[in-house]
């Protein structure tokens, strides 16, 4: 972000994807429950940027395997991440009309298919096993049920409590810190949208993170698996707080 927009802005995203809940904060001093896809979206920003900024191919690499490896092993990672780079890339390298841009940003998606695969194979010769990720979709009379739960796990996330026992802050605050987390986790789109005429980048950053947020709540709503989870389901959305750090800056 800084590279992006300026020092500030840079300080002010790693600030405020900092400001997380105490039970997403949990999450993150863990290292499991699906911590690995803030790390891996992170990652492919950073390649994003760079797609423009340098011609190395080592980037380029670097960001194919990580986010393979980590996609191997949470799935989620294909819509919280790879999914938003290669609608990103693909803009900028339609806006800059760069074919070297167009070219590193393929050998990343290729890299990240073949990573997951390869990383799939060796955890199949190990014998370790991968919770899978169910992608059916959800009843259409559901929808409203998946949005009002989305809805309560975005706030979670910032740390307004409306679906564990012993809800937390008090209310008034409560409340507060619910709409600014929704607010937070909307800068990404409200963001992209203002800064879509800019320079090719900027644009280019701004809609990967965007398309991060609409991508992964499209799917939280849409399939059975968060709301049967339940509050636990947040960690589906932990790549919402580097997305609204991005946005707000």
């Amino acid at each position: 972000t800084a590279r992006v927009a300026g020092r500030w802005a840079g300080l002010t995203a790693a600030a405020a994807a900092l400001v997380v809940g105490p039970f997403v904060l949990r999450a993150f001093i863990s290292l499991a429950s699906h911590v690995t896809n803030p790390l891996g979206a992170v990652v492919l920003a950073i390649a994003l940027v760079l797609l423009t900024r340098t011609t190395s191919w080592l980037p380029t690499v670097v960001a194919g395997l990580v986010a393979g490896a980590n996609a191997a092993s949470d799935p989620l990672l294909w819509f919280a991440g790879v999914v938003p780079f290669a609608l990103a890339a693909g803009l900028l390298a339609w806006t800059t009309k760069s074919r070297g841009v167009a070219l590193r940003a393929s050998t990343t998606l290729g890299l990240t298919v073949i990573s997951a695969i390869t990383t799939n194979l060796v955890m199949q010769a190990l014998d370790f096993h991968v919770v899978g990720l169910s992608v059916g979709l959800d009843h259409v009379q559901d929808i409203p049920e998946n949005i009002e739960h989305l809805v309560r796990m975005v706030a979670l996330l910032g740390g307004a409590n409306y679906a564990l026992p012993g809800p937390y802050p008090g209310e008034p605050l409560r409340a507060f810190v619910g709409l600014l987390t929704l607010a937070a986790v909307a800068a990404p789109i409200v963001a992209a949208i203002r800064v879509r005429r800019a320079d090719p980048l900027r644009s280019a950053y701004a809609f990967y993170w965007a398309a991060a947020v609409i991508v992964l709540c499209a799917v939280f709503v849409v399939t059975p698996n968060a709301t049967d989870l339940g509050p636990k389901s947040v960690n589906y959305l932990l790549t919402l707080a580097p997305a609204a750090g991005a946005g707000v800056a």
